[in-house]
């Protein structure tokens, strides 16, 4: 478990992106988030990487083989103005079901673990960090405990764990919800941080779903407060370029 504090600190939680098969307009999103709210610390939900040829899903020929995705994906995360590693060259993140493949693949076939590289040298980001858990100490709420994804029901694992809490993972649910102790009378938040995900051939599984993916990111201003950034898109589902 990682504790950090940010005590008057702002954070801005990046939802679930699945590179390359991100939202076309997901990288210029960030970027202008992160020049008009100018956050202190980068921390991702999990999910940043698709890694959809070698999921234990059906993989679709028509897509990148597991070779050219992995290289697709360092090449857009460097890219010079707007690679996610480029705009945020430190950051740390939840330990994911996605972002996980490499080891679950791994394990299954019988390896030992320490065969594997640490993720930020197969990417090539010295300062990024992964975690299974973790937990900011802020102001006014004390602690968020931050992780994937455990329940869609954040209110009611916030409550259960008696911390606030903030999650990705659940691409429809992007909310936050507040809850008030009767006895101690403190006050706790969950955080669904949505997803940036586009729509191609690897988010085929969902497209019968009733409820469709909700575009944004979370932000925790420097006094522990949770906020959400939608990204709102025109009828083509472009982003409109302004931010709310």
């Amino acid at each position: 478990m990682k504790k950090i504090n940010a005590t008057s600190k702002s954070i801005l939680v990046i939802s679930d992106l699945h590179i390359p098969y991100h939202h076309a307009d997901a990288m210029v999103f960030l970027h202008e988030i992160k020049k008009k709210y100018k956050p202190d610390i980068i921390y991702s939900v999990g999910d940043i990487f698709d890694n959809h040829a070698i999921s234990f899903h059906n993989h679709s020929a028509d897509l990148f083989s597991p070779g050219d995705e992995l290289e697709k994906c360092i090449e857009l995360i460097h890219q010079k103005k707007y690679g996610l590693h480029s705009m945020f060259n430190k950051m740390v993140i939840s330990s994911s079901n996605h972002d996980d493949l490499f080891a679950r693949k791994i394990k299954v076939n019988g390896l030992p673990i320490k065969v594997l590289k640490e993720l930020k040298d197969i990417y090539r980001t010295p300062g990024w960090t992964w975690h299974e858990k973790i937990i900011f100490k802020v102001k006014n709420v004390e602690e968020i405990y931050c992780v994937h994804g455990q329940t869609t029901d954040g209110l009611k694992l916030a409550n259960h764990i008696g911390q606030s809490t903030c999650q990705g993972h659940f691409h429809t649910r992007f909310n936050i919800q507040w809850s008030t102790n009767s006895v101690s009378n403190k006050r706790r938040f969950s955080m669904q941080a949505g997803c940036l995900i586009g729509s191609g051939l690897a988010q085929e599984y969902n497209r019968l779903m009733l409820n469709r993916p909700e575009l944004g990111v979370g932000y925790i201003s420097r006094e522990g407060l949770p906020a959400l950034i939608p990204m709102l898109t025109n009828d083509k589902g472009r982003w409109i370029g302004k931010l709310p």
